[in-house]
């Protein structure tokens, strides 16, 4: 998966690099996106912050989108600089500066009441769903800086349990205890067992439902298309897609994903279990085939990948189905190139 990060701090960009990439993500910056304008962080909180920035990029990239918002709070300062971190000394101003600025508005007080936290929210933004992780250190402002790793204010913000400042730590021990690098093990824990699950909710919905993290927003926007053309408040498929802001290749691309339920037509269930190489990507022909086939899909939940092998058991009811549960397999395995497929309870 390639994400966009919107940030054009290439020090901040480096630091996720290191903990992304040897997970199996791509990471690139906004500019390498195509994105150079500056972005207004006009939140009052670091969450609504870093959604401001990730919406910003996502509504001009419609991709993968990762955003931070990080803060020092130091207590003696009632939690300043807080959300102004990055500009409280000067917009222009260096690492050095801002270090020099706190150092100056900490001299009042003991240095044992230096005590300061620092805070990081992300937000990601995939298929139009919004997810936050966060992640908080806590430590103290040292009189002198310390260690040669790291940026920002690393130098100064000194860790006593581990009797270190967290840029006399090596970067993948930083990485361990760090605001960021816990916000971000959250939101690679949350990449790596990202469950599908589609379900069929008979009671609440008069359709049958395909619900997944990985396509949920187009399959919303299909249903409604659905209800404008059934209820007749939309008189043709084109003015449908039009008003609910679909194409109308992806209407007819799931479309037959998402059918009517008929409790009289219900058939037999049975279970595909396959074994695939790029979940991301062969998820939508997956479900594609088997809409295909005539098929209902009822439910559909993803393992954790081992080996680079991700695991997918889909559970079909098979009552409306144009071929055989055999010929269905050997189009999988044709086409999708699966690795193992596995015909369960049938």
């Amino acid at each position: 998966m390639k994400i966009v990060l919107a940030t054009h701090n290439n020090d901040k960009l480096a630091e996720l690099r290191s903990i992304i990439e040897p997970c199996g993500y791509e990471l690139i910056s906004m500019s390498e996106a195509g994105f150079s304008e500056d972005i207004a962080e006009t939140g009052s909180t670091y969450r609504e912050n870093a959604y401001i920035k990730a919406r910003t990029v996502y509504e001009y990239c419609n991709c993968p989108v990762l955003a931070d918002d990080t803060g020092l709070s130091v207590d003696v300062l009632d939690g300043a600089p807080g959300l102004y971190t990055a500009r409280f000394a000067g917009l222009e101003s260096s690492y050095s500066d801002k270090i020099e600025v706190l150092w100056h508005l900490l001299e009042p007080y003991p240095k044992e009441e230096w005590t300061a936290s620092f805070n990081c929210v992300l937000c990601f933004i995939d298929n139009d769903e919004v997810y936050f992780f966060s992640g908080q250190v806590k430590g103290m402002i040292s009189d002198h800086k310390r260690g040669v790793y790291g940026f920002g204010y690393d130098p100064v913000f000194y860790i006593p349990e581990l009797k270190q400042t967290t840029a006399e730590m090596l970067p993948a021990e930083k990485n361990k205890i760090s605001h960021r690098g816990l916000a971000v093990a959250k939101f690679i824990n949350f990449l790596k067992n990202r469950k599908i699950d589609l379900e069929v909710d008979m009671k609440k919905e008069e359709y049958l439902i395909v619900r997944a993290d990985v396509l949920p927003e187009v399959f919303r926007k299909v249903i409604a298309v659905k209800k404008l053309l059934d209820s007749g408040e939309a008189f043709s498929i084109n003015s449908a897609v039009r008003k609910i802001k679909i194409s109308r290749s992806a209407y007819y691309k799931y479309r037959d994903a998402v059918r009517p339920f008929d409790e009289t037509k219900r058939g037999k269930m049975f279970s595909l279990l396959l074994q695939i190489e790029n979940f991301s990507g062969i998820l939508p022909a997956t479900i594609e085939a088997i809409s295909h086939s005539g098929a209902q899909i009822v439910n559909l939940h993803q393992s954790r990948a081992i080996k680079g092998l991700s695991t997918i058991l889909v559970t079909v009811d098979d009552a409306l189905m144009k071929d055989s549960v055999s010929e269905l397999v050997t189009r999988l395995r044709k086409v999708y190139g699966m690795r193992h497929i596995e015909v369960l309870n049938q």
